[in-house]
């Protein structure tokens, strides 16, 4: 199967396939840059673990996805975090 991608996922599959790990300090906060991603138009994705082997089995988002896109764009939300 073929899959379209648009014009910045195909840089990024084609290139350098960065990645940037940040560290935020709650949950909220988390959603919070989840929230200002796609108020920007930006691919944004929570991951939630099933909280099985930190969290007692209660759900927890412990992750964010954004982009691909321009690096430019991607730090206008995360620029002011601290890399993890």
């Amino acid at each position: 199967a073929t899959i379209a991608l648009d014009e910045a996922a195909a840089v990024w599959i084609t290139s350098s396939w960065r990645k940037v790990t940040v560290q935020v300090h709650s949950e909220e906060e988390l959603v919070e840059l989840h929230e200002a991603a796609r108020a920007r138009g930006l691919r944004s994705h929570l991951v939630q673990d099933s909280g099985r082997t930190e969290f007692g089995g209660v759900p927890t988002l412990t992750a964010l996805a954004i982009g691909p896109d321009r690096a430019t764009v991607i730090d206008e939300v995360t620029g002011h975090l601290v890399i993890y």
